[in-house]
């Protein structure tokens, strides 16, 4: 069978038991309806339609035709609709850098819920804190804090957060509370790297590359911790934290998802954009 579109023309006709509908129908000619019949006629060797300008029939071989054709287009119809859904699904792996820290604020809902909403996707998470060379080794995104260098790669902001100093209510026992930035200098000072505010910048007495352990030195009484407020908001509202010098302007600290190209696939697409919509 090489006419494939004269049988579909031929089945819509038989449908229709009329060639001017189905010439309607399909956005052609009433004459290209015809001819197409009368093609498909020619191939297989016999005659489909009766033509009688008064009523419309079937011969008996356009009657078997019709019914088989009709089975063949449905099923033709279902492995189109199969194919387009399996291209819609998305499978695949999706390699990410981050932090440990970010990782808890931004991946852990995204990715739980889109490996249940896309369980042929394979997730692969680094969290280590280098600046990893997205393009060379591999991955499909990164996020990351910070003001932006020229890497060449694709940003997109997703987030701001509001750093402060936070110590426990010990720590302020034995040390006394700070009035302002300068006495901050006196007072140990822990945070993941030096510390820039007030136009000058702190050495930390402890500096870790983990924002969680920095909180929880900070909450052991070890010194004056330098975090994002988002992490301290439970201790606070306990008061096993406390936030020193809370209306000193610290300026916010942006978040980036990073990818290293603009054309990027569908599930990377989709997944970034999951972590887009649960920030807004």
């Amino acid at each position: 069978m090489k006419n494939w579109v004269a049988l579909e023309i031929f089945l819509s006709v038989g449908k229709l038991r009329n060639f001017t509908k189905a010439a309607d129908q399909l956005g052609i000619t009433k004459s290209t309806v015809s001819r197409q019949i009368q093609s498909l006629e020619k191939e297989l060797g016999v005659i489909l339609i009766q033509r009688d300008p008064r009523h419309f029939s079937l011969t008996d071989e356009g009657s078997v035709l019709l019914k088989r054709a009709e089975s063949i287009m449905g099923q033709t119809k279902e492995a189109f609709d199969e194919a387009s859904q399996r291209q819609a699904r998305l499978r695949g792996s999706i390699h990410i850098s981050t932090t440990a820290d970010l990782s808890l604020i931004y991946l852990a809902e995204p990715v739980a819920e889109f490996s249940i909403q896309h369980p042929e996707i394979e997730f692969l998470i680094d969290l280590s804190p280098r600046q990893v060379d997205l393009k060379s080794e591999g991955f499909d995104m990164a996020i990351r804090p910070g003001d932006l260098k020229d890497s060449g790669l694709y940003a997109r902001k997703i987030d701001e957060q509001q750093p402060g100093f936070f110590t426990s209510p010990e720590y302020l026992d034995r040390k006394g509370r700070p009035r302002n930035l300068s006495d901050l200098r006196s007072h140990a000072m822990i945070a993941t790297s030096e510390i820039e505010a007030g136009g000058g910048t702190m050495s930390p007495s402890i500096r870790a590359n983990n924002m969680s352990l920095v909180k929880q030195l900070t909450f052991k009484g070890a010194g004056i911790g330098y975090f994002c407020e988002a992490m301290a908001r439970d201790e606070k509202r306990v008061g096993s934290l406390i936030q020193i010098l809370p209306h000193f302007n610290l300026p916010k600290v942006p978040i980036y998802l990073l990818f290293p190209q603009k054309q990027m696939s569908k599930r990377i697409s989709a997944f970034a954009q999951e972590i887009v919509d649960r920030r807004l």
